[in-house]
């Protein structure tokens, strides 16, 4: 008979399936054929034109000069090792011109243990520190130095812009101590440390990553975004003690997310 944990383990990996394939179909599709924007002619016959090359411009279809960008999503971290991590995100773009952008961005969600998690502890009596990702905010600067086309085997054109984005924000992370603590034998040892409460703290963060839009029109996109988050954070936090809170350091946690939505242009 398949346990809860084990249905829900097989829904999550699903939908990471599926979202990394419609990924991989996007990176396909964008892959096939680069239209140019010009088209060089010459016409030997007639020196009058011998010095000029004729181009035929195409007008771009889309336009985010000074346009208001607003969407959202669903956004997943694929690199926890124990935990599904899901979160729904929103975001808010000011485009300055066709490749400059300011972009706020936010999400939160919740962490799913995976079942090679719940074998460690139930099977083998391990705990491990689990880095639970509660929500985090950021601003960013975008940047999109690509802009092009495709063509469909049906003939339809599809339109597409790439961007890098670089920011700053706060991560907040959701500290359970019952994930890497023992309890203490307060039989053996009365001045025993408690294990600690739960707890959520926010650590700066720096963000960076690769996307696209792909326009379905004029004033919709359907987006996707890879992103990492490097997370400065205190041990001190997920220590089980205070004697291993007194040895703390600084460290980072990077989270690598990725982010499938749509968006709406003003």
């Amino acid at each position: 008979m398949v346990t809860k944990s084990k249905l829900i383990y097989r829904v999550i990996s699903s939908i990471r399936l599926v979202c990394l394939t419609l990924v991989l179909i996007c990176l396909c599709l964008l892959d096939l054929s680069f239209l140019p924007l010009g088209i060089s002619s010459s016409y030997g016959a007639d020196d009058r034109f011998s010095n000029y090359e004729i181009r035929v411009i195409r007008p771009r279809f889309f336009q985010k000069r000074q346009r208001v960008e607003a969407g959202g999503g669903l956004l997943m971290v694929t690199n926890d090792t124990y935990v599904h991590t899901l979160m729904a995100s929103g975001l808010l773009s000011y485009h300055f011109t066709e490749s400059l952008a300011l972009e706020a961005a936010a999400a939160i969600g919740t962490s799913l243990d995976k079942q090679e998690k719940s074998i460690l502890v139930d099977d083998f009596d391990i705990k491990t520190e689990v880095f639970r990702t509660l929500y985090f905010f950021e601003g960013s600067i975008l940047y999109t130095p690509v802009y092009g086309k495709v063509q469909l085997p049906k003939g339809r054109l599809v339109y597409f812009d790439t961007f890098l984005s670089l920011g700053a924000g706060m991560t907040g992370v959701q500290w359970q101590y019952s994930d890497m603590c023992q309890e203490p034998n307060f039989e053996r040892n009365p001045n025993a440390e408690p294990v600690p409460a739960d707890s959520v703290k926010s650590y700066p963060t720096l963000a960076y990553g690769i996307g696209q839009r792909i326009f379905r029109n004029r004033k919709t996109a359907f987006r996707w975004e890879l992103k990492g988050h490097s997370v400065f954070y205190d041990t001190a936090d997920s220590a089980c003690n205070s004697t291993a809170a007194a040895n703390s350091e600084s460290a980072t946690h990077n989270n690598i997310t990725l982010q499938i939505g749509a968006s709406q242009f003003f």
